[in-house]
């Protein structure tokens, strides 16, 4: 009989669903205070990393979510649903956390780049994200490079609901043991996906999830080019490769934001955010979407959202939290869909809220 994985006819379940209960109160309630500062290195101060020891944190696997219109329809119901079964595909798939590829590749930058030497974390698993229980966790290093997945999950498109994008997004953050200070920080995010030829479920998920895989790993891949060169600030410029064109394509230097944005094939991740429905699928076909760094730019995903009043804009920039972090908040849509929109609202400090409003519910994510 085939494993159920909805309705709790197993202990894996029942955990997965408290879990999931948790994260979601634990959302609503605190993760309010938590922003994602884009601080980068200066100049000098990635030179001062010549010589130095680095060491690697590492946390346990963070729930995975396979994000269905189905589920949607059930709210929190659905949102267990949907991390019941993204957890179930990660482990019967072997994924793994796109965290470590990205902690791995910055460290291999920093040793060709500074002559860091990586120093071994001995598998400890982190038994939480704060800066000081990281530096007496993971000792004999100078610094640490703390890489943690904030969000990973296949999604449907708002107005095709049988197809899907890949949406990843981590914060790193290097820490100095010896003043247990965070010196660089940003948040890293990537959505992956072929608008003109878009995948189903069923070819994200055959032969053992190759394709999700494969844009997992695109996605860690991007992020260490992007994190390394304008985050750490290592010398040299380098690039993102993008599926069927000629040549890769450079990432983009700083431009007069708070953040720092690259983007490649730009018009096929217009379309899937602003809801246009994608073509009918031929053989998925491996493109880039929008590689972002910091959740403080303020700026949409896409241009094809850049200026547009949601339909719960007046809720969120009303919400105590934006009140208290802008003496003018102004809700900038980011993303929607069957009974959600998403916003960011940039703080007078240079931080940012990131916001979600489900069937009029309207709250903080990070």
């Amino acid at each position: 009989m085939q494993k159920n994985i909805y309705w709790g006819q197993s202990m894996g379940l029942r955990e997965t669903t408290k879990r999931a209960i948790g994260a979601i109160l634990i959302t609503a309630s605190l993760a309010a205070c938590t922003t994602v500062s884009h601080t980068p290195l200066s100049q000098d101060g990635s030179v001062q990393l010549t010589g130095k020891k680095v060491v690697l944190t590492k946390y346990p696997t963070p729930d995975f979510s396979a994000s269905t219109a189905g589920k949607a329809a059930f709210a929190v119901l659905g949102a267990i649903m949907m991390v019941a079964e993204g957890n179930e595909i990660v482990r019967t798939n072997g994924i793994e956390d796109p965290a470590l590829k990205i902690g791995q590749g910055l460290a291999t930058r920093l040793s060709e780049e500074r002559g860091t030497t990586l120093v071994s974390n001995q598998n400890i698993v982190a038994a939480s994200d704060d800066v000081q229980n990281l530096v007496s966790t993971y000792r004999g290093a100078d610094y640490l490079l703390d890489v943690k997945t904030f969000a990973w999950m296949f999604l449907y498109f708002p107005s095709d609901w049988a197809h899907y994008r890949v949406i990843y997004s981590a914060r790193i953050r290097l820490v100095d043991t010896s003043t247990k200070k965070v010196v660089a920080e940003t948040l890293c995010k990537t959505a992956r996906g072929d608008a003109q030829n878009p995948v189903t479920k069923d070819q994200l998920l055959s032969n053992n999830a190759s394709l999700l895989k494969t844009y997992l790993d695109k996605s860690a891949s991007d992020c260490v080019n992007l994190l390394a060169t304008d985050i750490l600030k290592l010398p040299g410029t380098k690039t993102l490769a993008v599926a069927g064109s000629a040549s890769p394509v450079a990432v983009s230097p700083p431009v007069q934001t708070t953040g720092v944005q690259a983007t490649t094939n730009t018009g096929a991740i217009a379309g899937q955010l602003n809801g246009s429905k994608p073509s009918s699928p031929a053989q998925p076909v491996i493109t880039e979407a929008t590689v972002t760094t910091a959740v403080a730019t303020g700026i949409p995903p896409a241009e094809s959202l850049a200026g547009q009043v949601g339909k719960y804009s007046y809720q969120t920039e009303h919400l105590p939290e934006a009140k208290s972090c802008s003496r003018a908040p102004r809700a900038i849509l980011n993303d929607r869909g069957p009974g959600f929109e998403s916003y960011t609202v940039s703080c007078d400090n240079g931080d940012a809220l990131a916001m979600r409003c489900d069937y009029g519910q309207c709250r903080v994510l990070r």
